[in-house]
């Protein structure tokens, strides 16, 4: 097992694990602030170091998940900061991040409802600002797919979440990042209409639903492979799938150096997260304040990273999940014990493909 770096912010000394680890301390581990909004900055500090070639920035809500969602995909596609903002103002922080920037386009995602006329004005004075919104959160999600296969071209896959909830968009935002593919949201009962009408559009060669059922009910599937295969990516809870999601982009892990933690139980760090992850080449795997779900033990140490950066503050992710990420990097758990009829735990997942753009 190759030698554990961990990557730390604020902490000078080494952590000793049991003596079978020995952590170098280093620049960074934690990245986070007082509050989501100084994460949020924190992260694109980290990102983007020297921001000369960062021309475009996007502002998202920092209050309300359902049009931020798709922020960080599209963000992380381009390879530019998403930050988040209020709904009725920018954060000081914010703000200092944008003057550190310097971007020349800034994009709003979602409409009023979201982030007001108020914030757009504001943003105004660092650059030129353009709003990515739809009359509703499934609406947004087609328009900024639509944008981004303007600037990059259509990509041959397209990976649907429900919209009714977070956890699995946040997995595959980042996911969609890695191949610049379009992130759609839907109805967790029945294929949304905007996204329907998008992948009619662009007819992709498959569809990747993230994940279980009840999450994104069967009959979407149906739905959807009327237009494109598809397949499911999921686990048996958000963790589990979060962990199926990095299986499915990193199928062979010796090229992952670096792993993000974000807290599952919240949407704002992982969203401000994705464009790191996707610089970094990173997967972002979701874990709890207090612990790692033995699901994502065994996928840190399955990719056996270099690396392991938390996102948050002691608030949203504990000094005690470092160390366990730590143990976990070297030992995993055991495994799943068999259920009662003798079905074994979740398979290995279907690696995506990495499409290459097309300008159909």
């Amino acid at each position: 097992m190759k030698f554990k770096h961990v990557l730390v912010a604020g902490v000078a000394s080494a952590m000793l694990l049991g003596g079978s680890l020995s952590a170098t301390a280093a620049s960074e581990e934690r990245i986070g602030g007082v509050d989501r909004y100084a994460t949020s900055a924190a992260i694109s500090q980290k990102a983007f170091p020297q921001p000369v070639f960062i021309d475009r920035v996007f502002l998202a809500s920092g209050e309300a998940f359902p049009d931020a969602l798709v922020a960080g995909a599209a963000a992380g596609s381009l390879k530019v900061p998403v930050l988040l903002t209020r709904r009725a103002g920018i954060p000081d922080v914010i703000e200092k991040e944008l003057t550190r920037l310097k971007p020349s386009q800034i994009v709003i995602v979602g409409g009023q409802g979201a982030i007001s006329k108020t914030v757009a004005d504001r943003a105004a004075s660092w650059g030129t600002v353009s709003r990515w919104a739809g009359a509703n959160r499934y609406a947004t999600a087609k328009a900024v797919a639509e944008e981004i296969d303007k600037l990059l071209g259509s990509t041959s896959v397209a990976f649907l979440a429900s919209g009714t909830d977070f956890p699995d968009a946040l997995g595959g935002g980042f996911a969609g990042a890695t191949v610049s593919a379009p992130l759609l949201l839907t109805d967790p009962q029945g294929l949304s209409s905007e996204a329907a009408d998008y992948l009619q559009a662009v007819k992709p060669k498959e569809i990747f639903i993230l994940g279980g059922k009840g999450a994104v009910e069967g009959s979407v599937v149906s739905a959807a492979a009327q237009i494109a295969p598809v397949r499911r990516i999921a686990g048996s809870d958000r963790y589990g799938t979060s962990a199926a999601i990095s299986r499915s982009i990193f199928d062979k892990p010796e090229a992952v150096g670096t792993v993000v933690l974000a807290n599952g139980l919240g949407f704002p760090d992982a969203l401000s997260g994705t464009p790191l992850a996707a610089v970094r080449d990173a997967p972002i795997l979701l874990v709890n304040l207090t612990g790692v779900p033995p699901v994502v033990c065994r996928e840190i140490n399955r990719l056996d990273p270099d690396a392991i950066v938390v996102l948050g503050g002691k608030g949203a992710i504990s000094d005690a999940v470092i160390g366990q990420a730590q143990r976990c990097a070297v030992t995993p758990p055991k495994p799943p014990r068999p259920s009662p009829t003798g079905t074994p735990g979740p398979g290995p997942t279907t690696p995506v493909p990495t499409p290459s753009p097309s300008s159909s």
